[in-house]
């Protein structure tokens, strides 16, 4: 496999997490809606807790620290939007 043809393996992988990040967002801002409806907080430190750990049981430990980082910029970028969506 050449350079390029890995290349445009990672493209195609990168358009795949792109759609489901939009559809992700769509979800997120679904439950901001029912967040403000609601009163209820921003965050919930025990649920995220245990998402976290639940998504990294199935993570080969080599990639362990990077995908924790991955899902904690999601996590804060979730909180970001609906943020913005609340107030």
């Amino acid at each position: 496999m050449t350079i390029d043809e890995k290349r445009d393996e990672i493209m195609q992988l990168d358009r795949i997490l792109v759609d489901y990040f939009q559809k992700r967002m769509s979800a997120i801002k679904d439950l901001a809606v029912l967040k403000k409806k609601a009163n209820a907080g921003l965050a919930d430190a025990d649920f995220e807790n245990k998402k976290m750990k639940e998504l990294l049981s199935d993570v080969d430990g080599e990639y362990k620290e990077v995908t924790l980082k991955y899902i904690m910029n999601l996590l804060k970028l979730s909180r970001e939007f609906q943020s913005e969506m609340i107030s």
